[in-house]
C-alpha cells in the first residue's frame, strides 16, 4: 500500500513555512553583512546592527523612563552635580570620550549601577551608601563606562535582533513579560524594560573591569579603588544576597573577578597605586545618604512585608522611616500605598499629596494619586494626576485604563473610548485590556477594521 499524499492544504502550508524559513535566514545573512562596525576598544570588526547616532537616541529616550523605573533620582542636587562629574572624568579618557554621558543616582536600594547605550548611566543609593572614597565610586562608573565604550549592549541587541529576526522568519513568536515597580504599574516602554534586564557575558564583564583599572589610572585615581568596591561587594553579597541578586546575576564569580584584578594591579601596568584616596569631597557630598541608612533600613523592611500583603506592619516601618527623615518622597508614597491597600482612601491621599509637594514628577506619586482619587470617586482629580503619569512614562497601559473610566464616570465618554481603545492596543490579553474591550462593546465603539 502506497503511502498518503499529503493534502494539498498541507503542501500549501508546508511551502510557505519553508518559503518563510528561507526568507528569515536571507535576512539574517543580511543583516549580518551590513551590520558591521569597528569595536573603538578591540579595534576588531563584531556585528553592529546599531548605529552611534541610534546609540545615543536609544539611551536619550529610555534614560528618564529606567530612571522612573527605580524610583527616580536620589533628591540631592549636591550629591548628583558631584556624580556626574565625577563620571564624566572617567569618561573622558574612555575609547569613546566624544559621547554625550550623563550621570545619576537612582533612588533604588539595590545595590546596582547600570549604563544605557549612549552614556547615559546610573548608581544606585544602595550602592553609593557602601562605598567609602572616590575612587571606589570613580571605580564603579568606570566599570558602567567601559561597558558603553566596547558597545556591549550593542553587541547584546544586535544578537537579540538576528534571533527576532529568525523568530519572524519562522512565523512564531517571543513571549515577554511584564515588569513591575512595586506592583504599582506594568512599564510601558518594553525598550526601557529590556534594556535594564539585559545581562552581559562573564567575558563582557572581564573586560569592563580591565577597563575600569585603565580608565581609573589615566583620570588620576587610585585603580586600586575599583578592586576595594569589588572586595566591599563580595562581603556584602554574603550578608545580603537579595541585594545583590541583579548586580551579580550574570557576573562571573566575584572571587575570581578580584583574583583577577590583583593580578593585573601587580603587573604595575597602572600609575597610581601610590596615590592616597579622596576622601574629603567624597564624605562631604555622600553625607546627606549616608545619614539616611536607617531610615531606608525601615523603608526596606516596609517593602518586604507589603510583598508579604502585611500592609499593617508595612505602614509602621514607613511611619518610622519618616520619624528618621520626613523630606523622603518614596517614604510618603510608600506609606499612602500601605493605607491604599487598607482601602484607607482618604488617609492615603494625605501623604499623596505630601509626595507629589517633594517630588512632583515622580510616576509613582502620580500614579497612586490618580487611582486613590477614583476610588474616592473624584474622577477630575484622577484624570489630572493621571494625565500627568500618562506624559512622565507614555504607553502604560493601567494608567490609560483609569484615565479611561474617569472619563467615563464624569461623562466624557468621547475621550473614555479613545483611552479604552489604547488600553486594548497595548494590552489585549490583560485584564484591564480585556474589561477595555467589553465597555467599548457596551458602548458600540469597537474600532472598524481597515
Amino acid at each position: 500500500m502506497s503511502p498518503k499524499r499529503p493534502c494539498k492544504k498541507s503542501r500549501i502550508k508546508k511551502g510557505i513555512f519553508c518559503r518563510r524559513f528561507i526568507t528569515g535566514i536571507f535576512f539574517i545573512y543580511i543583516l549580518s553583512l551590513s551590520g558591521c562596525a569597528v569595536n573603538p576598544v578591540t579595534g576588531k570588526e563584531e556585528l553592529a546592527l546599531i548605529s552611534e547616532a541610534q546609540e545615543i537616541a536609544m539611551g536619550e529616550e529610555n534614560y528618564p523612563v529606567t530612571t522612573q523605573i527605580n524610583n527616580g533620582i536620589f533628591q540631592d542636587k549636591d550629591l548628583q552635580a558631584y556624580i556626574d562629574s565625577v563620571g564624566k572624568r572617567v569618561a573622558s579618557v574612555s575609547h569613546r570620550a566624544n559621547l554625550p554621558y550623563r550621570f545619576n543616582v537612582v533612588n533604588s536600594s539595590d545595590i546596582n549601577a547600570y549604563a544605557l547605550p549612549g552614556g547615559k548611566i546610573s548608581i544606585t543609593r544602595g550602592l553609593v551608601s557602601l562605598l567609602e572614597n572616590e575612587d571606589e565610586l570613580a571605580g564603579v562608573l568606570a566599570h558602567e563606562v567601559g561597558h558603553v565604550a566596547a558597545r556591549h549592549s550593542v553587541a547584546q541587541l544586535s544578537r537579540t535582533m538576528l534571533t527576532q529576526a529568525a523568530v519572524v522568519g519562522l512565523g512564531a513568536f517571543i513571549a515577554t513579560s511584564d515588569v513591575k515597580n512595586k506592583e504599582l504599574y506594568a512599564i510601558g516602554s518594553t525598550v526601557a524594560t529590556s534594556l535594564l534586564l539585559l545581562r552581559y557575558s562573564r567575558h563582557q564583564e572581564s573586560q569592563a573591569d580591565l577597563l575600569a583599572l585603565d580608565y581609573l589610572a589615566k583620570a588620576g585615581y587610585n585603580p586600586e579603588g575599583y578592586l576595594h568596591t569589588m572586595e566591599i561587594l563580595d562581603s556584602t553579597k554574603k550578608k545580603e544576597p537579595s541585594k545583590l541578586e541583579a548586580l551579580f546575576a550574570s557576573h562571573p564569580l566575584t572571587s575570581q573577578r578580584i583574583d583577577t584584578l590583583k593580578s593585573n594591579l601587580a603587573s604595575n601596568r597602572y600609575q597610581g597605586r601610590d596615590m592616597p584616596f579622596k576622601k574629603d569631597d567624597f564624605l562631604r557630598h555622600t553625607a546627606y545618604i549616608r545619614s539616611l541608612k536607617k531610615a531606608y533600613s525601615h523603608y526596606d523592611k516596609g517593602d518586604a512585608l507589603m510583598g508579604k500583603k502585611d500592609y499593617v506592619k508595612a505602614e509602621d516601618e514607613y511611619r518610622q522611616a519618616l520619624s528618621l527623615d520626613n523630606k523622603q518622597a518614596v517614604f510618603h508614597m510608600s506609606l499612602a500605598w500601605s493605607l491604599y491597600k487598607q482601602k484607607r482612601f482618604k488617609k492615603a491621599s494625605i501623604s499623596i499629596s505630601t509626595a507629589i509637594d517633594l517630588y512632583p514628577d515622580l510616576f509613582s506619586n502620580r500614579f497612586l494619586g490618580g487611582i486613590n482619587s477614583y476610588k474616592l470617586r473624584d474622577y477630575f482629580k484622577a484624570i489630572d494626576h493621571l494625565s500627568k503619569a500618562d506624559k512622565i512614562i507614555p504607553s502604560v497601559p493601567e494608567v490609560k485604563f483609569y484615565l479611561a473610566k474617569s472619563y467615563d464616570f464624569s461623562g466624557s465618554v468621547r475621550r473614555a473610548v479613545r483611552y479604552y481603545r489604547e488600553v486594548v492596543r497595548l494590552s489585549p490579553e490583560s485584564k484591564a485590556g480585556k474589561e477595555a474591550l467589553l465597555r467599548l462593546k457596551e458602548l458600540g465603539a469597537l474600532p472598524t477594521r481597515p
